[in-house]
């Protein structure tokens, strides 16, 4: 055992820090999208039977893997913020394993350490992974994947790839996006279509063949494929075409999203080592892993009013980090080599202390400047308690609209109103909402109570000014 931690101490060490941090963020709950993709399905598992399927129209969501798992780890050891981030934790350590050993296979001994310290310091990559999110999962099971397509373990990749689709729907795309790189790695090595298809049919057809089942289930019990995308749905917006204005306002959108946390400046170092080194700068492997994700991401995201966050594009930027860790090991001296990696993984870190304007979006589960939220919306909480505040008289926006049993693990079932000028007595306004501004214009010209922040974070209690009555 001592010898297999002196031969891996680099993965010894990055494990380190993430569960240092890890045990600082224990009493953290459940935030952002994480809200409705994974606390509202898994706790109606949790009340209503492992079996309640399908799940109810309003949750909009396909029954997975990890729905099952968080309600049956609250079924056996009791729903608590602890045992939920215990539970995870296993996941955390073969997603970092597994990067790992994917930075292993790429760069030399010289470089490892910093090289997988680079790449785990995307500041998405941080959050996602030491918070309660379903993409550590997700991530977890694409990276097995790969490093099953570069052993060539079909058995494992079989495994890997049906728990990579049981995640979701973008696991599921990240199944087909995987299977077709399983494909073009085949074609290459035996330059011959048919045995290419069949190796790639027999390592899908599991992952195919549940696919089908669930989705013929799920269309037959509730009238809809995944989601439903009908008028009255809150989903049915998401998955309708947009118009050419919308898909230019999504390209720029995607674009920001690559650039964005610091990522600017890898791109930067990228295409000067590109011009210096040429095809040096490109591993071949992560090359078309990388254009195969990105091409399937482009259609299940360019075209679709579904707004997109960071974290979809997570993986391409673990493979780009990944590859310009390389490209910077055998382009420049070691000691420069080392130092420029130090210098980018500062500068990743040094996002999550930046707070964008409060007029403009910030992807708020992409880094951890969120933190300070759930101490500030414990504190507003316990002010509304102190002064005898309804809830119900209590005007919010996503994502204080769930109830706050799915929020914070309490027993409480108390939850706020959704923005209502004419009903709401009052308003709490955070920047965390991400507010348009006519929105915000509104909400300043009422009655400033109280104010709560830290670190950039916000959160302001207004009371209504109602009209007077004639």
């Amino acid at each position: 055992m001592m010898n297999w931690l002196r031969k891996n101490y680099s993965f010894v060490v990055v494990c380190t820090i993430f569960l240092l941090v890890k045990f600082f963020l224990l009493d953290t709950y459940f935030f952002w999208d994480s809200l409705v993709i994974l606390s509202r399905p898994a706790t109606y598992l949790y009340e209503n039977g492992l079996t309640a399927l399908p799940f109810p129209q309003e949750l909009g969501v396909a029954p997975t893997f990890l729905h099952f798992y968080t309600a049956l780890v609250w079924t056996l050891f009791g729903r608590t913020s602890l045992v939920t981030h215990l539970s995870f934790l296993p996941f955390v350590l073969l997603l970092l394993f597994q990067i790992y050993k994917l930075c292993n296979r790429f760069v030399g001994k010289d470089f490892l350490l910093m090289t997988f310290l680079f790449v785990v310091s995307d500041p998405t990559f941080v959050a996602q992974t030491l918070g309660l999110y379903a993409d550590l999962f997700l991530m977890a099971f694409a990276i097995c994947s790969i490093n099953n397509i570069l052993e060539n373990n079909r058995l494992r990749l079989i495994v890997s790839l049906f728990l990579l689709a049981a995640v979701g729907e973008r696991g599921m795309l990240m199944a087909i996006a995987l299977t077709i790189l399983y494909f073009f790695i085949e074609f290459r090595k035996e330059h011959n279509f048919l045995f290419s298809l069949r190796s790639t049919f027999y390592v899908f057809l599991p992952t195919f063949f549940c696919l089908i089942s669930f989705v013929a289930y799920q269309k037959i019990t509730t009238g809809y494929l995944l989601l439903d995308n009908s008028e009255n749905s809150d989903w049915g917006m998401h998955w309708r075409l947009v118009n050419f204005r919308q898909f230019m306002k999504n390209c720029l959108a995607l674009g920001f999203r690559f650039v964005e946390y610091g990522r600017l400046f890898l791109w930067i170092t990228f295409v000067y080592l590109l011009i210096k080194v040429r095809k040096k700068a490109i591993e071949p492997f992560l090359f078309s892993a990388y254009c195969i994700i990105f091409v399937v991401l482009l259609v299940a995201t360019l075209p679709w009013y579904n707004p997109f966050g960071m974290r979809y594009f997570l993986l391409l930027y673990l493979l780009f980090a990944l590859n310009l860790a390389r490209s910077i090991s055998i382009s420049l001296s070691k000691k420069k080599a080392k130092t420029l990696l130090f210098a980018l993984v500062l500068l990743l870190s040094c996002s999550h202390f930046y707070v964008y304007p409060e007029r403009l979006s910030q992807s708020w589960d992409s880094s951890l400047a969120h933190l300070p939220y759930f101490d500030l919306r414990r504190q507003t909480i316990d002010f509304l308690k102190e002064n005898n505040v309804p809830f119900s008289e209590v005007g919010v926006s996503f994502p204080l609209t769930e109830k706050h049993k799915l929020t914070d693990f309490s027993d409480e079932n108390g939850e706020f109103s959704n923005y209502d000028f004419k009903q709401n007595r009052w308003i709490i306004y955070t920047n965390i909402g991400n507010l348009d501004t006519p929105t915000i214009d509104l909400i300043r010209r009422q009655t400033l109570v109280k104010r709560f922040e830290k670190c950039g974070v916000f959160f302001e209690l207004y009371r209504v000014e109602q009209p007077k009555k004639e």
